[in-house]
């Protein structure tokens, strides 16, 4: 029953009747009347405010943030998106009246053209659904990796992330816990469904991270984030313990096996029998055995990163380089796992962004030339530089063809010719 209310909700509710109106907002004619009614709205404003027409933004449930961005457009939008409604009600209204009168059928148009519009309290849940959204918002733009190279997009960071808007949830929901909902003046319930609804998807999503090693180890293995873990889940020892127990499954695959013992033989009697008789119980074991620490134990009692050193200083990737003599297998699984992106969003770009490269007049690039010029591309935008001293401007083309075989690399695709 529950879900069948929420569905009801969902189309005659603020926030439905929130996406009639700008999906209404499509054809010409609806558009030059928008943009009348932002006019007025920027015109109604205290003296100074400017500004030009602005389209509402249309949600897309393959896009990500798409419903947080439409409504936060619709807050900006809010007076023009009333004026915009108030008219259409009005005309509808009028359009019903010469129906009435001359005995005929009512004109065929969408229900919210003949109800009040949005309220205030309408406008006030749709603020606060994008308050809602805003952690989510802020989670995806920070694994995306649109931010400085190593930085952002980091598997490091899922974790920390995850448990973020988990917190925020909870946090949003508590409140709730004590309201009874059934008095018809409570409140409306359909913010708690809600929560606790994208509360159960994130704890389903974040099960599933936990059940790979690899979002723990990257955790586990950055220098500002080595103690998140231990730190956050103090009262989840049967998760925390589960969790390292995968890590260093992972990790006993990279670190060398355990160096058998060698012996070191017993030293010639050269004195007294008394003296043996005290060698023999110095050295009772026979043997003199040297403790290797494991190098997961030894990093862990490096300094922690602070917050200005994680911000201002080197990548991860660029610490354990530095550290990879001192390291060396615990540097490689640091640096394997550090390198996964946490998102498929920057490969995608970079797929997208190939496109742009193959006009309609370089269709004749093959594959591996276009290959190649990307991946310049995107070594330049990470900040690696050729030599200022540079003799490639020199050659010519049969020089260039001639050093690196071009000739010989795969033609492409005739479709492509």
């Amino acid at each position: 029953m529950e879900d069948f209310y929420m569905k009801e909700w969902r189309k005659e509710g603020p926030l439905g009747v929130y996406l009639d109106i700008i999906n209404y907002i499509n054809p010409p004619k609806q558009w030059s009347i928008f943009e009348d009614c932002q006019r007025e709205a920027v015109n109604s404003m205290p003296t100074g405010a400017s500004g030009g027409t602005r389209e509402p933004i249309k949600p897309c449930v393959t896009r990500w943030n798409s419903y947080y961005d439409c409504f936060k457009r619709g807050v900006q939008l809010q007076q023009a998106i009333n004026a915009y409604a108030t008219y259409h009600i009005r005309e509808t209204e009028q359009a019903d009246e010469q129906a009435a009168i001359r005995g005929n059928k009512l004109p065929d148009v969408p229900r919210w053209m003949r109800s009040d519009g949005l309220t205030a309290a309408d406008w006030a849940v749709i603020t606060e659904y994008m308050a809602i959204l805003q952690p989510l918002k802020f989670a995806t733009d920070r694994l995306q990796g649109r931010g400085k190279c190593g930085r952002f997009g980091a598997l490091y960071e899922v974790i920390p992330v995850f448990e973020s808007v988990i917190t925020e949830l909870d946090a949003r929901l508590r409140p709730y816990e004590s309201v009874n909902h059934e008095p018809s003046e409570a409140p409306e319930d359909h913010i708690p469904i809600n929560l606790r609804a994208a509360r159960r998807k994130a704890s389903n999503y974040f099960t599933k991270i936990l059940q790979s090693p690899i979002y723990y180890a990257a955790t586990a293995l950055h220098p500002r984030y080595k103690t998140y873990s231990k730190r956050f889940w103090r009262d989840k020892p049967t998760q925390l313990s589960t969790a390292h127990a995968k890590f260093l499954r992972v990790w006993a695959a990279y670190k060398p096996a355990a160096a058998a013992t060698t012996p070191t033989p017993a030293p010639k009697p050269t004195m007294s029998s008394f003296d043996d008789a005290i060698d023999a119980i110095l050295d009772e074991d026979g043997e003199h055995t040297l403790e290797v620490e494991d190098e997961y134990d030894s990093w862990l009692k490096e300094p922690m990163w602070t917050s200005d050193q994680h911000k201002e200083g080197p990548t991860a990737v660029q610490y354990w380089l530095s550290l990879k003599p001192k390291y060396p297998h615990l540097s490689r699984l640091a640096i394997d796992v550090l390198t996964i992106p946490a998102s498929s969003s920057d490969c995608e770009r970079v797929f997208a962004g190939t496109g742009d490269i193959i006009e309609p007049q370089r269709r004749k690039i093959g594959a591996q030339l276009l290959a190649a010029l990307v991946c310049l591309q995107r070594w330049t935008r990470a900040g690696f530089t050729t030599p200022s001293t540079t003799t490639a401007a020199k050659h010519t083309d049969e020089e260039l063809t001639e050093e690196f075989a071009i000739g010989t690399w795969e033609e492409p695709p005739a479709e492509l010719s």
